[in-house]
């Protein structure tokens, strides 16, 4: 083989490899279309609230008052400054506070961010003949402050 075969395939081999890293890239760029508008669950307004609080976290599955069954992914997003370690807590209990499961949820991509971050959480549980519930997404505190705690509860239906 002589050198202007050798260039050649090289060359080859650099504009199908550059061709593949952007693709690729591009993949991973691609913004998500949620699957259903998403859920803002914000505090109710009262007489002194001049302003709605900040919407700190938002749910893409499951829906408002939506049914979750064992198993389950929740898809939603939340505030980086919600994440610690890329993860945060995830607790879904039934209608009277009983919690049926306490997992995490784990951000997709950077999660030092200011901006929103995508995560999802997997859930496994047994609803123990429930119909409603609670889906709870907390601040991850690992200072144990009670100031820097918060979270954000979605009502959901319960399937066996």
């Amino acid at each position: 083989m002589n050198k202007n075969h050798l260039f050649l395939i090289l060359g080859i081999i650099i504009i199908v490899s550059a061709l593949i890293l952007r693709i690729t890239k591009q993949a991973h760029e691609s913004p998500v279309t949620p699957v259903a508008a998403p859920i803002v669950n914000e505090p109710p307004a009262t007489s002194t609230d001049s302003e709605k609080a900040p919407v700190e976290v938002e749910l893409f599955t499951p829906e408002l008052n939506g049914l979750v069954s064992s198993p389950y992914t929740v898809y939603g997003r939340a505030h980086g400054s919600w994440f610690f370690e890329a993860v945060l807590p995830v607790v879904l209990t039934d209608a009277r506070g009983t919690v049926l499961v306490q997992t995490y949820g784990t951000a997709i991509g950077d999660w030092m961010l200011d901006g929103w971050v995508e995560f999802t959480s997997d859930l496994e549980f047994d609803a123990f003949g429930a119909e409603s519930g609670y889906l709870i997404i907390k601040k991850d505190n690992p200072s144990g402050l009670p100031e820097h705690d918060a979270q954000v509860s979605f009502p959901v239906r319960l399937a066996e």
